[in-house]
């Protein structure tokens, strides 16, 4: 990072209380540029805001694929401990680098600049409160959240990008990067913005991974969600089965968080589809044109 960089960063969070980091390159088919620029992002926006005094917390949007790749009809737990040092070793092994090497490759990038914020966090600045949310994101993860379904904030100039730009595609009948994404589980993203604004502020929350898992789906659940939701129109037939997540989440800590702060529990699926298909109908001329 340079000086300017590092300066920009310090402006931006001056006299604040509580820092979000939840900006993160993503898209890259090589790890050589996709992985140290995550880490740096994540590390040197802690480093920035450990010489603020007036900053108390600090989230770090991780993803829920720093804890493990999705593993369609496999059952395994997910908790605190839990890392995808798998997509370290498979970004990092030599190969011709290519679409079937992002998700490994952005997968791989949150899990070391996790890995990275904590090591530095404990060694430099132990006094400060260090939380994590794991946001399935893909988005979106500490906060380690899944992936995030629900309206997006400004369709005429953000268009529809991952994850509600997948249910754009299929609403509308296209498969673009349906095939790439491994059946998981979502979160609504409004539950996810909650989620890092109570970690901000609830008190309670101090250097803890709050995994943002609601619902495991896959594409035809979706397309049955769809089809309920407008009987009066044609949908596409079902894809070819690929599975189901069964894993199982520790996220009984994100459930009591939300509560905390006036959320009696997380938004179901379908009430989440039901909302980005509500604005996906009055912003219909717009695309999604980004797998990430």
């Amino acid at each position: 990072m340079s000086r300017k960089q590092a300066g920009c960063r310090r402006s931006s969070i001056h006299c604040v209380a509580g820092v979000a980091h939840v900006a993160s390159i993503s898209g890259s088919f090589d790890p050589n540029t996709g992985i140290p620029g995550v880490i740096d992002g994540a590390v040197n926006t802690l480093k920035s805001a450990t010489k603020e005094p007036s900053i108390k917390a600090f989230v770090y949007t991780s993803s829920s694929w720093s804890a493990a790749n999705p593993q369609p009809n496999v059952e395994y737990s997910i908790g605190p401990d839990s890392w995808n040092d798998h997509a370290i070793k498979a970004a990092w092994a030599p190969r011709p680098y290519g679409p079937e090497s992002s998700m490994d490759v952005y997968a791989a990038g949150k899990t070391e600049a996790e890995k990275a914020s904590i090591i530095d966090h404990y060694s430099n600045v132990p006094k400060m409160s260090l939380d994590e949310i794991l946001l399935i994101p893909y988005c979106v993860d500490g906060m380690l959240p899944s992936a995030n379904f629900e309206i997006v904030f400004d369709p005429e100039y953000q268009g529809f990008s991952s994850p509600t730009g997948w249910l754009k595609s299929l609403f509308d009948g296209e498969i673009t990067f349906h095939n790439f994404v491994t059946p998981e589980f979502a979160i609504d993203t409004i539950d996810s913005a909650r989620l890092h604004l109570s970690a901000l502020l609830d008190t309670t929350v101090e250097n803890q991974r709050l995994f943002g898992y609601a619902e495991p789906y896959t594409w035809n659940e979706i397309l049955a969600i769809f089809r309920r939701l407008y009987p009066d129109r044609n949908f596409m037939d079902d894809l070819v089965d690929a599975g189901r997540d069964l894993s199982t989440v520790t996220n009984e800590r994100t459930a009591e968080v939300l509560r905390r702060f006036g959320k009696p529990g997380l938004t179901t699926l379908e009430e989440s589809i039901k909302a980005a298909t509500e604005q996906i109908l009055s912003s219909k001329d717009k695309k999604c044109d980004s797998f990430f």
